[in-house]
Formats: C-alpha cells, structure tokens, sequence
C-alpha cells in the first residue's frame, strides 16, 4: 500500500481519525505550538511500508523537537517485546532537559499475534537469507512465544512439524534456532505487556513527554491499537 495510516490519542482519550499519508502534511501542521486547531496527542501509531513510515517518523520528530539541540531529548528502543517495561518507565519520566522528550519505540512486534505466523516466518526467513540472525532472533523467540513454545518443544520433534513450514524451510529454521540457543536469546512472557501500555496511553504521559510506534503490522483488534 501507498499510504501509512497515522493514529494519536488525545490526552482525555478521545481517539483521532486515522491520517493517512497524503494527509501528513496538514496534521503536522496542527501539532506545531500556536496552529489554530492544535493536537493535543501525545502518542502515535506510524505504520505500513517499511520506507514510508520512516520518512514520516522523520518528518513527525522535526515538527515535534526541531532543530538538532532539540534531539537530546530524543530517546529510542528496539521494538523487541521485552523491552515494554522499559518504554512504560521512560513515558513516566520527565526530562531534566528542557524542551519536549520523543520515546520512539522501532519496529515494534507487540501487534503481533499467533494468526500472523505466516508472516512472522516469511520476515525470519527474510532476515536469516541475509544472515542477519541479530535482527532475525526477535522475530524468532517473539513467535515461539506466541505459539507457546520452548527450546526444548523444539527439540522433541522436527522442526517442520512444530512450526508449520515445509520440508525445504528446515534448514534455515534450523540456523535461527541453533543461534537463538547459542545466544541464550530468552522467549518473552506469553502475559500481553501490550496491555499495561495501553492502560497508561489512557492515563496520559507527564506534559511533553510524546510516544512513538513504529511498525510494519499492526492488529485492530487489539486494545492497544484502539488506544492510539
């Protein structure tokens, strides 16, 4: 798709319509100090293609803290599910800087749920052709979370009949398997961390303080979507 859907939620909860891409350039405009119709969001939701939502988290960070002494007060997190507790603790801080703070969580998994396993195992497959088994271990351990699974289920069956992959996929799922043993990478909680992130987007971030979502997949379905 063309378009990247753009969701903030207001400080007293009242959910924004969706801004779709070629919308972008007005909405910017209304979050900027002393525009007529001013947002009040403190959170947002930047998703779709890959290249498109990072050009529009770019574009959202500059009208938000412009300028380059601005970005001090700019803090990012890798979009692995484990790190949840850590955003949560950060939107609670206010910044000893002067000037707004931005928390951009990156190429969040918390939107990913156990019917996107298909996806899941095109995007490792992905990563590990490239051999790049750092980025592809999130994914890996984020899935076998999903389907409740552990190292050693793995281990008591062949792989292909364990997660739903053909016979020529092996090896690959193999490799990120081995990698994530060797690396001692842990499986994240089956508990939805998701949900205690969606409890304090309702609650409201310290004034200034603003949240960043990025991510390629999201689930309407979920609280957490419907909280942005």
């Amino acid at each position: 798709s063309n378009s990247i859907q753009i969701t903030g939620c207001f400080s007293l909860i009242y959910p924004m319509p969706i801004i779709k891409h070629n919308k972008l350039e007005s909405f910017l405009r209304s979050l900027k100090p002393g525009a007529a119709q001013a947002s009040a969001s403190q959170a947002f939701l930047i998703h779709g293609n890959e290249f498109l939502y990072r050009t529009v988290l770019e574009a959202l960070l500059e009208t938000l803290m412009p300028g380059t002494a601005a970005k001090m007060n700019y803090e990012t997190i890798d979009g692995d599910i484990h790190n949840l507790r850590e955003v949560i603790e950060r939107m609670r801080t206010v910044s000893l800087l002067a000037g707004p703070k931005v928390v951009a969580v990156i190429d969040s998994k918390i939107f990913y749920s156990r019917q996107d396993e298909e996806h899941f195992l095109k995007k490792i497959k992905d990563t590990v052709a490239h051999n790049d088994f750092k980025l592809a271990a999130p994914l890996f351990v984020r899935l076998l979370s999903l389907l409740k699974l552990t190292y050693e289920d793995l281990g008591r069956d062949s792989l292909e009949k364990v997660i739903r992959v053909g016979g020529e996929d092996r090896e690959w799922l193999e490799k990120i398997a081995t990698y994530c043993r060797s690396e001692e990478v842990a499986i994240p909680p089956a508990d939805d961390l998701g949900e205690e992130l969606s409890q304090e987007i309702q609650k409201g971030f310290p004034r200034g303080n603003y949240l960043i979502i990025t991510s390629d997949l999201v689930d309407k379905r979920r609280r957490l979507y419907k909280s942005f």
